[in-house]
């Protein structure tokens, strides 16, 4: 204590400085303590808390008072009213088992009377029929494996010996291959939309007396995408001549050989717009902007993603218009509640009002030109107001905090976080292309890696087949089974007419039997 107090100098100038200096550093230190402290509520919240980020800001009201208040009056009237009811959730009409199961076949099986109660017992005269009670059970069939054996007549002359003809051979999905086109695309269902690995498959066709191995079906998932690679190049220039693009990304492993392991690659997603409503995977060996920057190399109009660094050389060209995401936005405003809950209630307020816009865009059934116009009257405003708050906030928030991280994410894209407002075909959030991604997060954690470079080639050829057929409503195992025959005979003039909306056109029974068709409340 003697040494501390030698330490501190008589001269009052230097008192100050010396104060000055530790008060930096504590406030320095102050900052790193809830830096930290919001990094372990964010990795305890992802190990054990609930992955919703649903947030009711009369939960404020549980929390401490001083830590829940604003800090003057004048940002108290700031934030957005919110005092509309919640709506009432609506509920899907209930329907009856018949009109559930109304696709499936039905088998009528009869149950008689027996013979000794068809009397009367007591009168002895015969019973007449009165009517009829019908009950009805699900039963399963194990799908049936047959061998096609096509027999090909030959004819000769008898009497010069000679001019042999025999009758033309049938297109074959896989030029002398063993499977048929329904075998084909059932393996190609079950790995690409049922997520189910060939491993698996393997066992499962075993038991039905089909002795393939599991490379063996990975050679004809092979040769299904070489067959379908001109309909996934059809998709691809249909995508591109949108004048909106929905993309994200994904990480997959992929088995690397050279040192027994796996590395890293990339899946990306192209949604085009209602004019070209068809769903086109990607896959790069890594994240860099040469992938996007290749893909997009012909694309004019706007790009919906996240805020990753490598669409800026695409952004710079000026043919490719920004539109940023407020889902994103929003998610780092609901990340740092924990540290700063009352600017964090306020911001999510703005958002919520944002939305609400949408949602009466919506359940009004307006087209794009008046949801354009709607946003131009409402969302114009809230963004001003939301975007004034943002800016007199910011100085009182430190920028490495969370809340500060939201900050400066927010207003370092706010020009394209507020561009949806000019095309009433463009959305809020990006949430379009994160559905597509799930397809590759729920198949990630059941085949666990891609085998190859090649294999994630054939992955984005089949997931882009899969994801189209259930964007149009279409039976993907129908339209592939259809689709590798026909494929091969049609020129390739016609293949879009073997694209997934035409094709449902021709076969609207296929398109009736999909499970994307079938009532909510049967899933």
């Amino acid at each position: 204590m003697n040494s501390a107090h030698r330490e501190i100098p008589d001269d009052p100038k230097l008192m100050r400085e010396m104060l000055l200096s530790v008060l930096a550093e504590n406030h320095k230190q102050r900052g790193e303590i809830d830096s930290l402290h919001a990094q372990i509520q964010q990795m305890l919240r992802r190990l054990y808390g609930p992955r919703s980020e649903r947030y009711d800001p009369n939960q404020l009201t549980l929390l401490d008072v001083g830590a829940s208040q604003p800090r003057d009056e004048q940002s108290a009237v700031t934030a957005p009213a919110n005092d509309e009811p919640k709506p009432a959730r609506r509920r899907g009409h209930r329907q009856s088992r018949s009109e559930r199961y109304k696709n499936l076949p039905r088998t009528v099986i009869k149950h008689p009377v027996p013979p000794e109660e068809r009397v009367c017992a007591c009168c002895n005269e015969p019973k007449t029929k009165v009517g009829e009670e019908v009950t009805e059970e699900i039963e399963y069939t194990p799908a049936s494996i047959v061998i096609n054996q096509h027999v090909r007549e030959k004819l000769a002359c008898k009497t010069c010996e000679c001019g042999v003809t025999i009758a033309p051979a049938p297109v074959r999905a896989i030029e002398k291959g063993l499977p048929g086109p329904g075998m084909l695309a059932h393996v190609v269902v079950s790995k690409i939309d049922d997520h189910i690995p060939l491993t698996r498959q393997a066992k499962m066709l075993q038991r039905q007396g089909v002795p393939a191995a599991r490379s063996t079906l990975c050679d004809w998932i092979a040769a299904a995408a070489a067959v379908l690679e001109c309909i996934y190049d059809a998709m691809k220039r249909e995508v591109l001549a949108s004048h909106i693009i929905w993309t994200d990304d994904t990480p997959v492993p992929v088995l690397d050989r050279s040192r027994d392991s796996t590395r890293t690659a990339r899946l990306w997603v192209y949604i085009g717009d209602a004019a070209h409503p068809f769903t086109v995977y990607d896959y790069t060996t890594s994240r860099k902007r040469d992938g996007p920057a290749e893909f997009l190399r012909d694309f004019v109009g706007f790009l919906q993603a996240d805020a990753y660094g490598g669409y800026d050389g695409i952004y710079a060209g000026r043919l490719v218009i920004e539109v940023a995401c407020w889902v994103h936005a929003r998610r780092y405003f609901f990340k740092a509640k924990d540290s700063d809950p009352w600017r964090a209630e306020v911001a999510l307020a703005w958002i919520r009002e944002l939305y609400k816009v949408e949602r009466a865009a919506k359940d009004s059934g307006l087209d794009f030109a008046a949801r354009r116009g709607l946003r131009r009257e409402k969302c114009v405003e809230i963004l001003r107001r939301f975007h004034e708050w943002l800016g007199q906030e910011r100085p009182h928030v430190l920028p490495k905090s969370p809340m500060g991280t939201a900050f400066g994410y927010a207003l370092s894209n706010w020009a394209a976080l507020e561009r949806y407002c000019e095309d009433g075909e463009l959305e809020p959030d990006n949430n379009r292309s994160e559905r597509e991604i799930r397809r590759v997060a729920v198949g990630r954690k059941n085949w666990c890696f891609l085998g190859s470079d090649v294999g994630g080639r054939t992955a984005a050829i089949l997931m882009s087949i899969c994801a189209s057929c259930y964007q149009h409503g279409v039976n993907p195992w129908a339209y592939i089974r259809d689709v590798l025959i026909r494929v091969s005979i049609e020129p390739h003039s016609r293949l879009r007419e073997l694209l997934p909306d035409r094709w449902k056109l021709a076969h609207p029974a296929a398109a009736a039997t999909s499970p994307a068709a079938l009532p909510a409340a049967a899933e």
